[in-house]
């Protein structure tokens, strides 16, 4: 019990280095700084739901001590309860039937569900926080604009600026895309975290949950085509309709880009080829985004109408773990 509980303070510590080192400015910084739900998502999968909890507090209370509560308020919201919650998931099973020692985990899909749940949660909230403080959403857009527009003249110049913008309304457009590139970049924090949590603790050979075959079985709830279709209708209304609408409509495409990489990575297994498609794939997605992560997405949603994962045969059916 002694260890545990060093355990998750060291990790509710971890978290909170990691999460304020972005104060610093560098590109390394910012890198580190994505990692920074691992350690609470490695004492949940590990080592119980307690450490993972326990880890969040002691984060939590560390930045509202020695900076203020309300960077505590915004670790626990969009880092410590994501991280605690996702993991505590992750492990979640039930027998098979009722006298089963037989057990069936908690579905990738819903995970998944659940990673854009959170993203779409936090985004909105931060958003909703600022847009009070300002006042309205036409005063919060414009007073971004404004203070954005001279750094933006600065940095880039006019040259640098689509034809048909001014400075300010090109500051106007980035403050516009705000949400949902924040909604779009927590999902994949939440879900690069929870992959890397995972790895670690199947290698230290803590993990209870058995490890599914990723390219096979990631996807999204059919319920999420219902909401990706309500957020791009919302992208066309004026206002704060219209950053709901980006808000759900990115953080829903991100991970339907997961699901069409996870299809690529599927339907090109056994080919010779396979290495030099995918370095080529990811590549691209580096040097050419967005485009490339539209078109994952694009794959991802058109798998859910027309499933591309199909084995030739029919596989057999994984072991299921037996309730200790």
């Amino acid at each position: 019990m002694a260890q545990r509980l060093l355990i998750a303070v060291g990790a509710g510590l971890a978290a909170a280095i990691l999460f304020v080192v972005p104060v610093k400015g560098t590109t390394f910084a910012m890198l580190i700084a994505f990692l920074a739900a691992l350690p609470i998502m490695i004492a949940g999968l590990g080592f119980g739901q307690i450490s993972a909890l326990i880890a969040g507090a002691v984060g939590t209370l560390s930045i509202a001590i020695f900076l203020h509560p309300v960077f505590g308020g915004v670790f626990a919201l969009s880092l410590a309860f994501p991280a605690w919650w996702l993991s505590r998931l992750a492990v979640l099973c039930r027998p098979v039937s009722e006298n089963s020692t037989e057990v069936v985990w908690y579905p990738i899909s819903r995970l998944l569900g659940w990673i854009v749940v959170l993203s779409i949660a936090m985004t909105l909230i931060v958003m909703a926080m600022v847009i009070l403080q300002a006042g309205s959403y036409a005063e919060f857009v414009d007073t971004t604009a404004s203070r954005l527009a001279p750094a933006l003249e600065s940095l880039i110049g006019n040259g640098m600026i689509p034809a048909g913008f001014g400075t300010n309304d090109f500051a106007r457009l980035i403050v516009g895309l705000m949400p949902s590139v924040m909604a779009g970049w927590a999902v994949v924090s939440l879900a690069v975290n929870l992959w890397l949590a995972g790895r670690v603790v199947l290698i230290s050979q803590l993990l209870t949950r058995t490890w599914e075959d990723l390219p096979q079985h990631l996807e999204m709830p059919l319920v999420a085509r219902q909401a990706f279709a309500l957020g791009l209708l919302g992208c066309l209304i004026e206002g704060p309709l219209r950053m709901v609408g980006s808000t759900v409509a990115a953080a829903i495409g991100v991970a339907y880009a997961f699901q069409g990489l996870a299809t690529i990575h599927f339907i090109t297994r056994g080919s010779a080829g396979r290495l030099p498609i995918l370095m080529g794939v990811y590549f691209t997605m580096v040097v050419m985004l967005p485009w490339p992560l539209l078109l994952a997405a694009a794959t991802g949603l058109a798998e859910t109408f027309y499933p591309l994962r199909r084995p030739k045969t029919p596989p057999p059916k994984p072991p299921l773990t037996p309730i200790n």
